[in-house]
């Protein structure tokens, strides 16, 4: 999958409100870094945080008009 086709995967996930999903696609050691600086670290961690995020934000939901893609990776 390309870098491009991996990013448009994670948000038809966000964008399904399944948090199993979006954990599928993530390393153990998952880092997410939120608005604040602060680090989350882990998938299950992820799992239950998104969980949490669908519950506080139902409409939540990431459009896409235009993808691309920079350099060769």
């Amino acid at each position: 999958m390309s870098p491009v086709e991996t990013v448009l995967d994670f948000m038809n996930r966000i964008n399904q409100r399944d948090a199993d999903k979006l954990a599928a696609l993530m390393t153990e050691d998952h880092p997410f870094l939120d608005s604040l600086g602060q680090t989350v670290r882990g998938r299950e961690k992820m799992r239950a945080g998104w969980q949490g995020y669908f519950a506080f934000c139902p409409d939540y939901w990431i459009p896409t008009r235009r993808s691309f893609q920079s350099g060769t990776g």
